[in-house]
This record gives structure tokens, C-alpha cells and sequence, in this order.
């Protein structure tokens, strides 16, 4: 019997009703870009996302909510039909059965009914099962589009390499998971006769790949990156034992793996340390409340290597402000002294790790000091409130990445704000890279290696009204007698 459009559009449209995605996916979904990528942590929803937006392009049907690119039909000159071709492609044949063709057609033992795309809305005699891949998996299907037009939606693995792609002429693209750089290769050069569409969803385990630093860099206006993590998506984010158990999970994981996992970030080899919107980070300047805590970070400098401080508060919910900041170059010590206190004498200054490293460069009182540790010593003179102990994480370490992984997700779960009247402070961020190495470039990092002090140190920071309560200074529960020396670095 033949299906009225009514039907079509009812089905298809009670199907896509029923998913509701998360805000980022959104934007996700709406994106104009070119090429697009949704790099999620584990069980962030990243494929579930990926295969309804197949299937609105497979079927022309776009929710009420979706303002983004829609696939048009081309006319071919062979069949003379108006036709589409979309490519769904995953890891190996068993992944792409069970898990994505799955999701968006449906399985053999259900004759191809419970998926996205409605049984009755693909065209009969137009299913090919793939050679050599037993339990179902498709070769192809064809889909009858909203305008009466043909999608070819095709299936296939990157097990089966590149060969498997050639005859292909594709107006989209779709990998679950990151393809093999040739593969990724031969799809970019199906996508090439029809200036066609390109969209990833990804765990980025395998790191800062080449692929990857094309959509991370953020260099090609046509290439969008979305970063997905678990504090996110509500499904995960509003149950606390769901966060522990994954915490749990993932601890004995490399600190590069677990935030693949859990945060959408690759380990780094090059491209940009804080890959997050300045729009994102910023907020208008105000007034920070006498009640929230703050503290400072500062990296000394001396000659032409500027000296660098910034200021953070924390609101009573923990999100971070970054509200004030100077970089300074050939400065007296008391002038820049001055700049500390009239921001807050009672605000704690936390201080790089190397101060207290023994290098023999001085002698103070029969102990061999560096000359840093001599600057500290005279600032101290002036009234700067340091605290009791170097920068580094509650685990005690001073590595730079443990703090720039801190300050990443803070920034990545919306707890990291900067006042946007700022400008040096982006000017760093935007080009504070990680080199091919995975080592951070030391260059024009004042700053951020300032804002690195302070947030590890967050745990030292004060109010002002808990320093007029007391008279004997600012107060730290945490306030160990720590003059060992770090090993780590």
C-alpha cells in the first residue's frame, strides 16, 4: 500500500520528537561548518547525537529546533532522478552493525524496523547486504527523502580500507570514530566533486593526531570542533554516584586517557593548550563581593623577562573569576610591591616551585638558596602575603601539565570566567601552545603560568571578610609548613 506523505511526516517527525538533545549538541546540530567534529568523553551521548543528524539528512526531515545545514538533492544524469549519497563509516564491520547501522535502520532479525528511519519510508528492493559479513550488515539502502528524492545511504568499515570507497560520490559523511589518515583522506576526496559535508563523533584516544590538529588549531573557519564532556550531558551530570563511579573507573588511567574519556581532550602533541572560546570565558567586570575568597598568583621576572601577577575569586558555588592581572618589565621591586598590595595585602600570593629548588647560586645563612628565592625574601620585607608553600596541585605536584589540566576543566565545565576587558591575558591564551613534543611553549606565557599558581592554589584562598574577623591575618584551614622540596618538575 502506498505511504501517503501525511505519514511520512507523522512517523518520522513522532521518532525525532523523542530526542532532545543537550544544549552544546545544539549548537552542534545547528553548526554551518563544513566539516564538524564532536570530540565527547565516554557515555557523553556523542553517537547518539551523530546518527540523528544522519537521519535527518537521510530523510530531509529537521526538527522544529534545527537552523543548520540541510543536504540537497542533485540531479544525476544517469538515472535521471534527483539523488543524495550519505556514508556512514566506523571502526570494523561488527561496531558499524551492532551499534550505528543499528541505531539509525535497524537490525535484520527486526526486517530493518527499529532504527531512526522508519521500515516503510526505505524503498523495497533496494536493500544490499554486505559480501562476507554475516548477521545483516548493509552494503546500502536507499531512503525516500521528504522531496521525493533518493538518499543512497551507505555503510562501511575502515577495516575494509580505502579501495572500498573509490566508486563512491558522497554529499555526506559521517565517522564514528577516527578513521586511518588514508581513509580520511579518500573520503574527504569523495566529498570533493559535491562540496559536500563532513562530521566526526570521537573519543580522541589516539591523541593529538594530524586530523585532529585540523579541527583543534581552530585555524579553518570551515572546520568546527565540539568538545564534549561528562559534566555536560544531565544524564551523568546530575547524578554524583555516575561522576564517582567513572572517576573510580578510569583512576589507574594516564592522566592524557582519562581526559580522553572523560573530557573530549586529546593528549596533546601541538596545537593550543586552552582550545576553549574566548566568548565562553568571558564575562563583563563587577564588583567581586567582600565575601568570596580570593588569592593571587605571581611569576617572577627579572631584566627584559617580564614580572606577571593575576587575581582570582570564587563565587560561593567554586566558579572561578579571573578579575584582575599586570605584567610588568624592568620594575623595581617596590613598585611592583605597591602593585601587589593595593589590590589586597591580605589576598595570598602563590609562587613558582623553582624558589625553593638548592642551585647553589647563593648563599643566605649558610644554606645554598636561588637568587628567586632571594626576590621572594625581599618582597616578603614589603608586606607580600605568600603562601606557606610553593604552587602545586593537592596531590603535591608541580608539573605544568597536572596544573594546566586544572585549569582545562575548570574552563571546559564552565567554571573558569575572565573579565573581558582583559586583552593581555587572551593575547597569551591564544598563543600558548603545546609544541610537537607535547612540551608548552615558554614564551609569552606570563600570565597563564601566573593563573597556573594561582588555581592549583585555589585551596589558600581567603575573603576579605574573613580577614577583618580575624586580626592575625588571612586564615587557611589547609595551612601546612610545607619547605620540602619538589621532585617532580
Amino acid at each position: 500500500m502506498e505511504v501517503t506523505q501525511a505519514e511520512i511526516e507523522r512517523e518520522l517527525r513522532s521518532r525525532f520528537a523523542l530526542y532532545n538533545p543537550y544544549p552544546k549538541q545544539k549548537v552542534f546540530h545547528n553548526s554551518l561548518a563544513m566539516s564538524r567534529v564532536i570530540s565527547g568523553g565516554n557515555q557523553t551521548g556523542k553517537t547518539f547525537c551523530g546518527t540523528h543528524d544522519v537521519a535527518f539528512h537521510a530523510t530531509g526531515y529537521y526538527p522544529d529546533w534545527y537552523t543548520g545545514w540541510r543536504l540537497k538533492a542533485r540531479y544525476d544524469e544517469i538515472s535521471g532522478n534527483m539523488i543524495c549519497t550519505i556514508v556512514v563509516a566506523a571502526t570494523d564491520s561488527k561496531t558499524l552493525r551492532d551499534n550505528i547501522m543499528k541505531k539509525i535502520v535497524g537490525t535484520e532479525i527486526n526486517d530493518y524496523a527499529d532504527g531512526l528511519i522508519a521500515r516503510k519510508f526505505m524503498v523495497e528492493g533496494s536493500f544490499v547486504k554486505s559480501r562476507g559479513v554475516s548477521g545483516g550488515l548493509l552494503d546500502s539502502v536507499q531512503v525516500r527523502r521528504q522531496d521525493g528524492s533518493i538518499c543512497f545511504l551507505c555503510f562501511r568499515s575502515y577495516e575494509q580500507g580505502r579501495e572500498n570507497l573509490q566508486s563512491l560520490t558522497a554529499d555526506y559523511v559521517y565517522c564514528d570514530e577516527e578513521p586511518p589518515q588514508d581513509v580520511y583522506a579518500e573520503l574527504m576526496a569523495r566529498l570533493a566533486a559535491t562540496g559536500g559535508h563532513f562530521l566526526m563523533a570521537f573519543t580522541p584516544l589516539k591523541g593529538m593526531t594530524s586530523i585532529v590538529q585540523e579541527f583543534w588549531n581552530g585555524e579553518d573557519p570551515s572546520k568546527e570542533l565540539f568538545c564534549m564532556s561528562i559534566y555536560e550531558v544531565d544524564h551523568i551530570a546530575k547524578h554524583p554516584e555516575k561522576i564517582a563511579q567513572i572517576k573510580s573507573m578510569y583512576a589507574g588511567l594516564s592522566d592524557a586517557e582519562r581526559e580522553a574519556r572523560m573530557m573530549g581532550i586529546p593528549a596533546m602533541g601541538s596545537g593550543v593548550v586552552y582550545p576553549i572560546d574566548d566568548a565562553v570565558l568571558k564575562c563583563d567586570a563587577f564588583p567581586i563581593p567582600n565575601d568570596w575568597k580570593r588569592i593571587c598568583g605571581l611569576d617572577f621576572g627579572r631584566g627584559e623577562h617580564p614580572i606577571a601577577a593575576v587575581w582570582l575569586a570564587f563565587d560561593p558555588e567554586g566558579v572561578c573569576y579571573l578579575y584582575d592581572c599586570f605584567k610588568l618589565t624592568r620594575v623595581g621591586d617596590l613598585e611592583v610591591a605597591n602593585q601587589l598590595l593595593a589590590r589586597g595585602d591580605y589576598i595570598p600570593v602563590s609562587w613558582p616551585h623553582d624558589f625553593v629548588r638548592s642551585s647553589g647560586i647563593s648563599s643566605i645563612n649558610g644554606l645554598e638558596k636561588t637568587e628567586g628565592w632571594k626576590y621572594k625574601e625581599i618582597y616578603e620585607k614589603y608586606g607580600i602575603n605568600f603562601t606557606d608553600t610553593n604552587a602545586k596541585t593537592e596531590e603535591g605536584s608541580v608539573r605544568v601539565e597536572a596544573g594546566i589540566v586544572e585549569v582545562r576543566q575548570a574552563m571546559i565545565e564552565g567554571k573558569f570566567r575572565v573579565f573581558s576587558h582583559l586583552s593581555e591575558w587572551f593575547k597569551e591564551k591564544a598563543t600558548y601552545l603545546y609544541k610537537e613534543d607535547g612540551t608548552v611553549t615558554k614564551e609569552k606565557d606570563d600570565l597563564l603560568d601566573a593563573t597556573r599558581y594561582a588555581y592549583i592554589m585555589r585551596r589558600y584562598a581567603v575573603s576579605k571578610t574573613e580577614h577583618d574577623i580575624y586580626s592575625n591575618g588571612y586564615i587557611n584551614i589547609d595551612r601546612a609548613q610545607d619547605n620540602t622540596l619538589d621532585k617532580d618538575y
